[in-house]
């Protein structure tokens, strides 16, 4: 997918109203950080890092992805690929 297209499509479910949205909590930051570190997570992985934090701080159990292989490190979190 291209970019632009990729950036349109994030945009439509960012403004789907059926679709509810979460945030990261406060202690996010710091959750994030100590996770980094404990987990030797660095480049690409530091968003997914990001991902799951802000999952577990919104009590959201399990998330679907083609990426299963980059959250299964994430033991408080579920993760399924929905396209197999």
């Amino acid at each position: 997918m291209e970019l632009s297209e990729a950036v349109d499509v994030c945009i439509d479910f960012w403004e789907c109203r059926e679709i509810e949205k979460i945030n990261p909590a406060s202690n996010a930051v710091m959750d994030v950080l100590r996770l980094l570190k404990e987990m030797k997570v660095t480049k690409g992985k530091i968003f997914d890092c990001a991902i799951a934090v802000t999952a577990k701080d919104n009590k959201v159990e399990c998330i679907y992805t083609e990426n299963v292989d980059d959250f299964k490190k994430y033991s408080f979190l579920n993760v399924v690929n929905p396209f197999k």
